[in-house]
């Protein structure tokens, strides 16, 4: 069970039964008092309050909070809590009134002496109250750093909950001792304004401190191989083993900030007696990983960085060589499943020219590229098991990464999806030209999420397989021999048969166009303003455009040439003069 809340009560009350009867001597003790009380009674006019009743009244003061240290100590004891949160922080307050008091008394003997009054007595009064006070620090130094060792040992057989509850009593105890190490400080600061030897005193103090922060140091640095220990059991063990040990390293982690805190703490104390406090620092530094405003004192700094060289210096001389031939490995292994997806790509390659199977030139580009990915893929898996990391739990936590990202990214995937289908169904090749999601080109590359297409005017596009897919696919290429649709007009003036026999003249004339399949030219429709044919001829699909281009130009030569008319739109403008229209009018108006 917890000790110091009793230690700390004693600490209060035993310090405050000290003043006690020091004001009581005060009162009894004093002729000057005496005579400021018959002063006081008399109807005389009011003078200024003494030195000497000052004196007093900060005795009488210290003698009336010794009755509220006791209900709040009590308090303190009884309470759980917030309430006891808050019995701690009064009990905090009175502490400080109680230096606030002394300090008074001092100041006050302080100001008598250089008046040359008489303090011999006020003196042995001072003097009392501080070396009893520093009599019961030491008896409750002893006590509280005994306590943190039965708590130590207490923490070995006690479960999860006894163990929090004793972590959060260490930390209070802690806050205790650091109290009584500042009050140590104070009442020889206190001895010294008066003209008191503290010299016995301070260095009792430092002893304290100097033994102290070795005892904690010590503590620390066989926790933190403990720590790393059980952090290295904790990562190496079975699943079934981890909950056990994670246990053990969370009480190791909450023991070793109560320490590194204790540390800290005293070597704030120490500071302000100039102690060297450049060992903890760096202690604590190394231990605790924060980087605080202590490692600029002078040689924290330099000292940390010696000790990190010489660690780096260490490692280096014992798993240099190893480490550069585990990297030669690495490299090797790369290396030689780079060497395997090339000829995994040579092999496919050939067995796909091979094949009787028709394929089309994505699907062995998608082909080859997958292959030579998985192969460096279970190259890099290689590598790292070789560097001793565990690919187990990388392959399960990117199985699971990959259903979040395949959930997020879900319009990706529907284009995998149809770019599947593109490379199964195989609606056109690379280099053919097609009209996709109104988009006329050739097809210069596909992905399975996109397709890019080249267009005539030389824009490059990239379609999602999705839209592709989910459309009217037209492939212009796909077949080898194309028909080439024309139009043409004459008037209906002109002699049809001639311009028919003009027609067939320049078809069956054109090199690039095809007997068989065998033209077309027929009368198709009576417009407005034309007799239309229709102009059919066949060519290889290479040769469409020039075929298109070519007799164009010379039906319109040839006509020209026969006097056979090409018609165009007309438009007949009539124009009326609305005077003249005027003057018609009004004249048949007179004749009737």
């Amino acid at each position: 069970m917890l000790k110091y809340p009793r230690t700390l009560l004693a600490f209060f009350l035993a310090g405050l039964f000290v003043f006690a009867p020091a004001g009581v001597l005060a009162e009894e003790d004093d002729p000057s008092a005496e005579q400021t009380k018959s002063e006081s009674s008399s109807p005389s006019i009011p003078k200024e309050e003494s030195l000497e009743s000052k004196f007093d009244a900060a005795f009488q003061q210290l003698t009336s909070l010794e009755e509220k240290v006791r209900e709040t100590a009590e308090l303190y004891m009884q309470s759980e809590g917030e309430a006891r949160e808050r019995a701690w922080a009064k009990l905090s307050k009175l502490e400080k009134e109680i230096d606030t008091e002394l300090d008074k008394i001092v100041g006050y003997f302080s100001e008598m002496k250089q008046k040359g009054q008489e303090t011999s007595a006020f003196a042995s009064k001072i003097e009392k109250v501080l070396t009893d006070d520093q009599t019961l620090l030491d008896r409750e130094i002893e006590e509280v750093t005994a306590s943190l060792e039965r708590l130590s040992e207490e923490r070995k057989d006690a479960d999860v909950a006894e163990k929090v509850r004793i972590v959060e009593s260490a930390q209070e105890a802690v806050k205790s001792l650091m109290v009584m190490f500042n009050s140590m400080l104070n009442n020889a600061m206190r001895k010294e304004s008066i003209g008191l030897d503290s010299q016995q005193d301070l260095e009792k103090l430092d002893a304290i401190l100097i033994k102290w922060a070795d005892e904690l140091s010590s503590r620390l640095e066989l926790l933190n191989k403990q720590k790393e220990v059980t952090q290295d059991a904790y990562t190496s063990a079975a699943e079934g083993d981890k909950e056990g040990l994670r246990l053990q390293l969370d009480a190791v982690k909450d023991r070793h900030k109560v320490l590194a805190s204790s540390l800290e703490k005293t070597i704030e104390v120490m500071k302000k007696r100039d102690l060297d406090t450049g060992g903890y620092r760096k202690l604590l530094i190394t231990s605790t990983g924060k980087i605080t405003q202590g490692i600029l004192e002078q040689g924290v700094a330099v000292s940390l960085f010696s000790e990190w060289l010489g660690q780096a210096r260490d490692w280096i001389m014992e798993n240099g060589i190893a480490m550069v031939f585990q990297m030669i490995v690495i490299i090797l292994i790369l290396i030689g499943f780079r060497f395997l997806a090339a000829l995994f790509a040579r092999l496919i390659t050939r067995g796909l020219e091979k094949s009787k199977l028709q394929v089309s030139h994505l699907f062995r580009e998608f082909a080859i590229s997958t292959t030579k990915k998985i192969v460096m893929l279970l190259g890099i898996l290689v590598a790292l098991s070789q560097m001793g990391i565990d690919v187990g739990p990388m392959l399960a936590g990117l199985g699971v990464a990959g259903f979040v990202i395949g959930f997020a990214l879900k319009d990706t995937l529907s284009n995998f999806a149809s770019g599947m289908m593109i490379l199964v169904y195989r609606p056109f090749d690379v280099g053919d030209a097609v009209e996709v999601d109104g988009v006329v080109g050739k097809v210069k590359a596909m992905t399975l999420v996109s397709t890019t297409v080249l267009t005539f005017d030389n824009q490059q596009l990239m379609i999602p397989n999705n839209n592709i897919w989910g459309n009217t696919i037209k492939n212009i290429t796909a077949r080898k021999v194309r028909r080439v649709d024309m139009t043409f007009g004459i008037g209906y003036g002109d002699d049809i048969e001639k311009a028919e026999s003009i027609l067939w003249s320049i078809v069956r004339e054109h090199p690039l166009v095809l007997e068989d399949p065998e033209p077309v030219i027929k009368v198709s429709a009576l417009g407005a303003s034309s007799v239309d044919f229709i102009v059919r001829p066949w060519s290889n699909t290479a040769d469409y455009w020039d075929v298109y281009w070519d007799i164009t130009r010379s039906v319109k030569m040839e006509f020209d040439k026969a006097g056979v008319s090409i018609p165009f739109p007309q438009s007949d403008v009539h124009l009326y003069r609305h005077d003249l229209l005027e003057g018609a009018e009004s004249k048949a108006d007179a004749k009737a």
